[in-house]
């Protein structure tokens, strides 16, 4: 059984020609959409840990220096960033942050130790929202010089902790 499709062009197919052309077709076309859903499902991921995760973040050091300081710290001393409307400088210097751990990490001693020296970062912009990309690197490169190990101890200790709670 021959099936006249596109009669102007003068093409014969059978019916089993014409079902393999619309699955292939559409077996692409889900392929496509799927991989569009991926991309912007991977760049949303990317812009929540820019301009959220990380500015929350620098709240949650903030609300830790002032409860430390003052005896009722509110809660909503978290979103101060996002209060003062100073978001761009710290999510730039937070995804500076990440960008160079990410390639230290390609070396793996060089991995550690920048994790080490980058982690006071976030407490330096909870104290200075409006500190340059240098400056914040500098300070916390002096900050950790010779307290690296310390943290590392520190990490170190809450371990047994985090091996409880992958059981649980």
């Amino acid at each position: 059984c021959k099936l006249r499709i596109l009669p102007f062009l003068g093409t014969d197919m059978d019916f089993a020609t014409v079902q393999m052309y619309y699955s292939t077709n559409n077996i692409k076309a889900k392929a496509d959409a799927g991989l569009i859903l991926a991309a912007a499902g991977l760049l949303l991921a990317f812009l929540y840990q820019i301009f959220i995760n990380n500015l929350l973040l620098i709240g949650e050091k903030r609300f830790f220096m002032e409860s430390h300081s003052y005896n009722k710290t509110m809660i909503s001393k978290i979103f101060f960033l996002f209060k003062l409307r100073c978001l761009c400088r710290p999510a730039w210097i937070m995804f500076c942050r990440t960008l160079f751990q990410t390639l230290w990490n390609l070396t793996i001693v060089g991995g550690i130790i920048k994790h080490y020296e980058y982690s006071m970062i976030p407490f330096i912009l909870a104290e200075n929202p409006q500190i340059s990309r240098r400056d914040a690197f500098f300070l916390s490169k002096q900050l950790t010089s010779h307290n690296k190990w310390k943290l590392f101890l520190l990490d170190l200790s809450f371990a047994g902790w985090v091996l409880l709670s992958v059981f649980t």
